[in-house]
């Protein structure tokens, strides 16, 4: 199902053609794609199958974001930080104390014991990681407590999670490297403590009440008659009898990917958590262009706008690059995700910033930004061509760089002509 909104769609018809093509290549069974002026939806097109029982990709489906919720988690803690009841300077342990131990163990892998701050969080250069890799003795046993402690009904929830983290050593000294990570879970676990309520609750009520997004949930709240909706990770059969078949594939874990056993029914996850429509997700990236384009006066302007939740000034933390010279180099490292890291990148409060453009294959706009999340799921907002992009399929592995530089290629070849 296509759905264009002005005349410059017909501009997109190979984007359509592109989109179809990765279904044809194998990385996914169904996609939806929209791409908006931070006015009106310029371009809306489904694709495919959402589930192995070959219900269509449209406009209902539910899509697992997994790291797009960060984006999502960093947007509401800005909220607190404009209001001055969160500071980034401050450290984690204000809010939770857990975290102070760190100043005092002395662990090999942050002697100095330093504390991170918020702004660590923000940034990930906090000292977490996902644990990839061979597992400690104590981090496997965090695991086994915490899978014992929801099998006795005792779930950790957000805050309960965060505070028995503080309690294993850090990855690395914080603030020394970028690591992606829990970051943002901690982040979440800060709004519960500031707000009062879950991250949820939090979002519901400063983010996706004001932007009508009203299909959008935390996994562990998709209400039953909704449950049907959601899209499942599917796999296309690998034998000739099944080579056109698609299959529901295990999902990766929510916070920890390689946990899929760790099913806390409290912990809303700041990292992996969110549920939601491509139409919902698209409002809050319509919202994020509109701010930082148009900032919060014009947002209040006209009744078809977004509303003006943050300042301008406040929103544009999310294009400024935040990084040191030193984090900047380990978050550029060989071998990682094209699509997010590399020479022409860099790391704000929560995003991949496009800093160098004119390295750029696809010539994005400067301060283009965005993430994307374990399934497949992409996005970008792009204040100097005044346009937003979102790409969702469910997939893993994800494998971005197959499909994602072609798809950049294509929209920004048709969006200039």
């Amino acid at each position: 199902m296509t759905r264009c909104c002005t005349g410059r769609c017909c501009e997109l018809d190979r984007l359509k053609a592109a989109q179809q093509g990765i279904i044809d290549a194998g990385p996914a069974a169904g996609s939806a794609l929209l791409v908006g002026s931070g006015r009106e939806l310029i371009f809306e097109n489904y694709a495919g199958i959402a589930r192995a029982d070959g219900t269509p990709a449209d406009e209902t489906t539910l899509w697992h974001m997994y790291s797009m919720t960060k984006a999502v988690t960093v947007t509401a803690a800005l909220i607190l930080v404009e209001r001055g009841q969160l500071f980034l300077d401050a450290p984690v342990s204000n809010y939770i104390p857990e975290f102070g131990a760190w100043a005092s163990r002395g662990d090999a892998s942050n002697p100095r014991g330093i504390v991170p701050t918020v702004k660590d969080l923000f940034t990930m250069t906090s000292g977490l990681s996902y644990f990839g890799g061979d597992e400690t003795n104590a981090e496997r046993e965090f695991f086994r407590a915490w899978e014992a402690d929801i099998d006795r009904g005792e779930p950790w929830g957000t805050v309960g999670f965060a505070r028995k983290l503080a309690a294993l050593p850090p990855a690395f000294e914080p603030g020394t490297r970028f690591q992606y990570g829990l970051s943002h879970d901690v982040l979440g676990a800060v709004i519960e403590v500031i707000s009062g309520v879950t991250l949820e609750d939090f979002c519901r009520r400063e983010l996706f009440g004001p932007l009508k997004m009203r299909d959008s949930y935390w996994c562990q709240s998709v209400p039953v008659d909704t449950r049907p909706r959601l899209a499942e990770c599917l796999n296309r059969g690998q034998t000739p009898c099944l080579k056109n078949a698609y299959f529901a594939a295990p999902m990766p874990g929510c916070p920890v990917p390689g946990h899929p056993e760790i099913r806390d029914p409290k912990m809303f996850s700041g990292g992996a958590g969110l549920v939601t429509t491509a139409r919902d997700y698209g409002r809050f990236l319509n919202f994020l262009l509109n701010g930082v384009v148009n900032g919060a006066d014009g947002a209040r302007g006209r009744s078809g706008d977004p509303p003006a939740i943050l300042k301008p000034e406040t929103l544009r933390l999310l294009l400024a690059p935040a990084l040191t010279a030193g984090q900047r180099a380990t978050y550029n490292l060989p071998g990682a995700d094209r699509c997010h890291f590399g020479p022409e990148y860099t790391y704000s409060l929560g995003m991949r910033v496009l800093e160098r453009p004119d390295i750029d294959p696809a010539r994005g706009g400067m301060r283009e930004f965005g993430w994307s999340g374990a399934l497949g799921t992409w996005f970008f907002v792009d204040p100097e061509d005044g346009v937003w992009f979102l790409y969702l399929h469910q997939h893993a592995p994800a494998e971005h760089a197959r499909f994602i530089p072609e798809l950049r290629r294509v929209f920004y070849e048709d969006l200039r002509q």
